[in-house]
């Protein structure tokens, strides 16, 4: 089988989940005889001015010399069918046109809630919000200016939306829609996609083995953002008496976590850290803690700490049953209830034992649902249901992959 993976590359300065997965899933299928091609945006395209980048997508709307591009490699590589990734700000969806001109189906992995919210999110100062869902304008976008709080930005991202929902793209121009938790399919369900044509998967990380050191601490790996939900974690450690905790990442509120890091002794602020060394934090932490502000789909560093074997604190946007069991797997609390999240801080602090118990009942469900062969395996099924629903041939596995960057 051989399978063209196109994916829109966000800035690799901050730590990206999304940039991460695609190279982990490439990977997997790789490894077992699966011919990939990998088109990226190239890396100075990333560094080029805002605005050219805007002209050369159309605001966000069409990029012809994406289309462009993606028929030359179809063309050249031939593949089975064309899984999609991010498709903004660069890409937009003139890539499945190139798709269509040359009968390819097409699989699109649904990361975040772009299509459905042009913040991304659900999310609007730390509230979930859904004002937009199931709307083909999102016109409240606008009116709170949502994208970085610019009425021009909000103006220009529900545009490029909203165009593409007026014109039924997604529902005409993709097979199969790949959500990475059953909330996530129900939500997008909601929206408007058409719900038989929506897969469940979740993400993966790679294997990097279980942790048995002593546990003193709490961690957070991740983007430094509002999102993210580190302003109640930071608000968290302003109770005496606590455990460490370290903190690593990047992103807007860096400048926060190193005020805080300087007044509080028990918050340490270690910077970004490579694949490893973020497997390293965790293989020592009492809990690595997600207090997620929006409904995050299967994060990264969820599956990270379980292939630790280290329990997550989470907040139950998109958490709660499906992806952490309370008291099984971590540790669920209300999100925005930030007493809540220092109550369950405090019992993971007294309960050493249940908290280990959780770790190696994590451990099992990164094993089960989470590694890059689990993720490997429920890829090619519904890659064979796509190609059986699209009438396609399969072509005999190839030896290797070939990346393009």
């Amino acid at each position: 089988m051989r399978v063209l993976v196109v994916h829109d590359r966000y800035d690799d300065a901050l730590p990206n989940g999304e940039n991460a997965v695609v190279r982990w899933e490439v990977d997997a299928l790789s490894a077992h005889g699966i011919d990939v091609r990998l088109v990226e945006t190239p890396r100075d395209v990333l560094s080029e001015p805002r605005w050219k980048r805007g002209l050369a997508s159309l605001g966000g709307i069409y990029a012809p010399g994406w289309r462009r591009d993606v028929r030359r490699e179809i063309d050249a590589f031939r593949p089975d069918l064309v899984h999609v990734h991010n498709l903004w700000p660069h890409a937009t969806p003139s890539v499945y046109d190139a798709c269509r001109d040359t009968a390819r189906p097409v699989v699109q992995t649904l990361h975040n809630y772009r299509i459905a919210c042009i913040a991304d999110f659900l999310s609007r100062d730390g509230q979930r919000c859904e004002r937009c869902l199931g709307r083909r304008v999102g016109w409240p976008g606008l009116k709170h200016r949502c994208v970085e709080g610019s009425a021009s930005a909000s103006a220009i991202k529900m545009t490029a939306i909203g165009v593409h929902n007026l014109l039924h793209t997604w529902e005409r121009r993709v097979d199969t829609f790949i959500a990475t938790t059953e909330a996530m399919r129900a939500t997008f369900a909601r929206a408007g996609l058409p719900a038989d044509r929506i897969r469940v998967k979740p993400s993966c990380a790679p294997d990097r083995g279980a942790s048995d050191r002593e546990r003193r601490y709490f961690c957070f790996a991740g983007r430094l953002s509002r999102e993210k939900g580190i302003e109640a974690l930071l608000d968290g450690w302003s109770t005496p008496g606590l455990p460490e905790l370290r903190i690593a990442g990047d992103g807007p509120l860096a400048g926060a976590v190193r005020e805080a890091a300087s007044r509080h002794r028990s918050v340490s602020y270690v910077g970004m850290l490579a694949p490893d060394g973020v497997s390293e934090l965790m293989g020592g932490a009492i809990a690595t803690i997600i207090p997620s502000a929006w409904d995050e789909p299967s994060p990264v560093v969820m599956m990270q700490s379980f292939c630790a074997a280290t329990p997550v604190i989470v907040s139950d946007h998109g958490h709660r049953d499906e992806s952490v069991e309370h008291r099984v797997t971590g540790l669920v609390y209300d999100a925005g209830d930030r007493d809540a999240l220092r109550r369950e801080i405090a019992w993971a602090t007294t309960h050493p034992e249940a908290c280990r118990a959780m770790g190696a009942t994590a451990r099992q469900r990164y094993e089960e649902r989470y590694s890059t062969e689990a993720s490997r395996a429920r890829l090619m099924e519904i890659y064979a249901e796509t190609l059986a629903a699209a009438g396609a041939g399969v072509t005999a596995p190839a030896s290797r992959s070939r990346h393009n960057a």
